[in-house]
């Protein structure tokens, strides 16, 4: 501001509408100071009378706003010290971070390694990720380092409270808004097994979100609390069912807490709410928290209570959002966490300027990291900076000037391949020709300088090897961390596996066990979907089938396709039903209107019921399928007619089955609808969404001429087995694409198989269903060689785990 009060090129620029900004900003600012008792020590001049030439400015060239004072300091006798002009230096350019990395630790080992202390040595980073990169190698390596930064108060877990209160509300309590505040793990909640039961509740029963939120709502719906009360009664033996109780008052005053925080409209009312709500759900008990989540989390209250304190002093000021400030100084609060534990400081680029240690490394100092450059006049244009000539302060030679002057032994290095791509050494090495390149790290009688290097290396010949010891060649000599490593390697996946029903088959009577959870009365069950499952991967149908394990499902969309599928096939065979109760085949001639109006009545009643037992779907979206399946389902009738046009329906999704009584086995299987007429029946599979197959997709022979598995899979011809082997004269068999209204015919007069090929097919089927019940009674569930992966592989050891091949 006092700036604007001084800088008349800036007052008088010419822009009338720019200038009277500049003027209202100053004049409201000080009445606002001047209502509030308030002065701001920037504008006003300091007294430097008391220094009497006592006073040293040290390295004013880095200091933004030293030029402002320059004529005051030196009037009042300040003695400046330009130590920026003296400094230089040489920098080290390797061929990328990670080994710049490995190379600058291995000198910090050395150096301890020597006796030198760890006080006495410093590492400076040019940013962020090269400060993780070089920690999490340090770990390795077992050298310690205190990374001396601080980040935003927001930015640590404990510090997150508020904002995550906030994105409950924003998001009208959002099942996503919900998992990440009630699961979040830097909180201890007083009743967490309810929390969490309430978000698998919320998953269960499409908790998406509440329609609307806030007082002035005409029309909304709380997702949350009207699906805890309606429960419907077939789902009443579920565990949520039972805690449904628990789970609506818990939520009923987790919502009010979270409304009176988001709602409070001062800084009183808000630190009042917080700690109600704090003392409400959260276990604050000392013993409970973690010492650093503890700081923090005082720290991020401390700062409510500062805002509130300043609000009471400044009686005239009203803050329209207190949580909303409260969570913007939450993220401009920067907090360094203290240290437990000693070890080599590591700061910041620029923060560790001028310090003194014996030796000090400065890492990733690239060109753009090193640019260090302040704009007088911010909020102002560059072209309006220039017309004012206000110059852009560049201090980054000066920088890296000083940064040479501090320490004894000052070592500057880069990169030229970082994470963030490639880059260039600062221009100050480049314009002075002090850039060493660096090559690969060099090696001695056959193993690298560098244990972590040698490693590597070593571990690079055992995988090429494949795992084979006398291959791999001597372990090199490693350091106690690397050892460490190893050791757990050696427990873990180097050590002998016990049985592994990924590649062996399981001993006769725990087959028997496992083949009896696949059988009734002593006979194999055999359905579409196993068989496919078990031809695809028998450890997938082991996992699935067998012990019946299922991936936990914690994405929650709008709608699935599961639902919206078998809502559109309740749709189908209400249709059907009707007609099949009249007792009429369907003709389309005369009947269109009929048969549209019949669609709509049908979709009414499914939706209905739907609604009344298992609508789980977030409203709109409920709303936007039953607008799609009817407009897609009205395409039906002309599609039908296109090819089965005066059959009757005759079997609507109902369970058929025959047994192979010589090997024991039943099959079984739901077909959507068998159509019949006077020259047979025609199976038709509904799905939601189909395009046209080719033969190929159907029909693969080997080199002897065989028939391999189909790769669209064994389902419809499964069916056309089901159906012959109950009586039925097959005729056809066809997909039927509900979003696209069309029939895809597979077998028959218009199908891509002929009759020979369906036949050969139903053989095929047989025999693989002949196989997978003697091979699962044998207890073999073996992964294929090859996989196209799935939800298993952190239990399938046959391509996703580390293997030790050859011990």
């Amino acid at each position: 501001m006092r700036k604007i009060e001084t800088s008349e090129a800036v007052l008088d620029s010419g822009e009338a509408a720019l200038s009277a900004d500049y003027f209202k900003l100053y004049h409201d600012y000080l009445r606002f100071m001047r209502a509030n008792g308030l002065f701001e020590p920037s504008w006003e001049l300091p007294d430097l009378k008391a220094f009497d030439g006592s006073c040293y400015i040290i390295c004013p060239e880095i200091i933004e706003d030293f030029g402002e004072y320059e004529a005051l300091l030196k009037a009042a006798g300040c003695r400046i010290v330009n130590q920026a002009e003296i400094g230089a230096g040489m920098i080290k350019l390797y061929e990328n971070s990670v080994i710049e990395t490995d190379t600058v630790l291995s000198e910090i080992a050395s150096l301890l390694a020597e006796g030198t202390a760890h006080t006495g040595i410093a590492v400076t980073v040019a940013d962020d990720k090269t400060a993780e990169l070089l920690l999490s190698k340090a770990r390795l390596r077992g050298i310690p380092l205190n990374y001396r930064s601080g980040s935003p108060l927001s930015d640590y877990p404990a510090g997150r409270l508020p904002e995550l209160i906030r994105a409950c509300r924003s998001s009208g309590f959002s099942i996503a808004s919900m998992k990440n505040l009630l699961l979040y793990r830097a909180f201890i909640w007083k009743d967490a097994e309810t929390a969490a039961a309430l978000i698998r509740f919320g998953i269960e029963y499409r908790c998406l979100k509440n329609t609307s939120v806030g007082p002035k709502t005409t029309s909304s719906e709380d997702v949350w609390a009207s699906r805890l009360k309606s429960i419907a009664i077939n789902d009443s033996q579920r565990p949520e069912a039972c805690r449904r109780e628990a789970m609506l008052k818990f939520y009923k005053k987790l919502k009010s807490g979270i409304e009176k925080i988001t709602g409070a409209s001062s800084f009183e009312a808000l630190s009042r709410e917080f700690q109600i709500f704090i003392s409400t759900f959260l276990n604050t008990e000392t013993e409970h928290w973690n010492a650093e989540c503890e700081q923090v989390f005082q720290r991020t209250r401390e700062v409510l209570s500062s805002l509130r304190e300043t609000v009471k002093r400044l009686e005239n000021v009203l803050v329209s959002d207190p949580l909303g400030l409260w969570i913007e100084l939450l993220n401009e609060k920067i907090y360094v966490q203290q240290q437990a534990e000693e070890g080599i400081a590591v700061f910041p680029y620029r923060v560790s300027a001028l310090i003194n240690p014996s030796h000090h490394f400065i890492i990733g100092l690239s060109h753009d990291a090193a640019a260090v450059a302040s704009k007088a006049f911010s909020f102002l244009t560059d072209q309006q900076r220039k017309d004012i000539g206000a110059a852009e302060l560049n201090m980054t030679d000066d920088f890296i000037r000083i940064f040479a002057l501090s320490g004894d032994d000052v070592r500057f290095s880069c990169s030229t391949d970082t994470a963030d791509g490639a880059a260039l050494p600062p221009g100050f090495f480049i314009s002075s020709g002090t850039i060493s390149r660096i090559k690969s790290a060099a090696m001695e009688d056959g193993f690298f300088t560098d244990p972590i290097q040698s490693e590597n290396r070593w571990w690079d010949r055992a995988c090429r090897a494949g795992f084979r010891l006398e291959e791999a060649g001597e372990l090199p000599i490693l350091s106690l961390s690397q050892l460490e490593g190893f050791a757990y390697a050696s427990a873990a996946f180097m050590s002998e596996k016990g049985f592994d029903a990924v590649k062996q088959s399981f001993p006769a009577d725990a087959a028997g066990q496992l083949a009896s959870e696949l059988s009734d009365d002593g006979f194999f069950r055999v359905s579409a979907t196993a068989l496919n499952r078990w031809t695809e991967c028998r450890f997938n149908m082991l996992l699935t089938d067998v012990l019946n394990i299922r991936e936990n499902e914690y994405i929650l969309r709008a709608e699935d396709p599961w639902t919206a599928g078998s809502v559109m096939h309740d749709i189908l065979l209400d249709f059907f039903t009707e007609l099949k109760s009249s007792g009429t085949s369907f003709r389309l001639a005369g009947n269109t209107d009929n048969y549209r109006k019949m669609i709509a009545a049908s979709t009414d009643r499914v939706f209905t019921e739907w609604e009344k037992w298992r609508n789980y779907f977030y409203g709109p979206a409920w709303e936007s399928l039953k607008r799609r399946s009817l407009q897609d389902l009205q395409l039906f009738p002309s599609a039908e007619a296109e090819y089965f046009d005066g059959l009757s329906p005759e079997i609507l999704e109902q369970w058929l089955e025959f047994n192979m009584e010589e090997f024991r086995i039943r099959v079984l299987g739901k077909i959507d609808r068998i159509s019949t007429g006077t020259d047979g029946a025609v199976i038709v599979d509904y799905k939601k969404s189909w395009k046209k197959q080719t033969r190929a997709k159907f029909i693969e022979e080997d080199e002897q001429g065989g028939l391999l598995p189909p790769k669209i899979g064994y389902q419809l011809p499964f069916y056309i087995l089901l159906a012959r082997e109950n009586g039925m004269k097959v005729n056809a068999a066809a997909y039927y694409s509900i979003s696209g209204g069309a029939h895809f015919p597979v077998s028959g007069g218009f199908g891509v198989l002929s009759d020979e090929d369906a036949d050969r097919l139903c053989e095929l089927t047989l025999s693989e269903i002949s196989r997978m019940a003697e091979e699962s009674r044998k207890g073999n569930f073996t992964a294929p060689e090859r996989c196209g992966g799935c939800g298993f592989r952190t239990v399938c050891r046959k391509r996703f785990n580390v293997r030790w091949i050859n011990r």
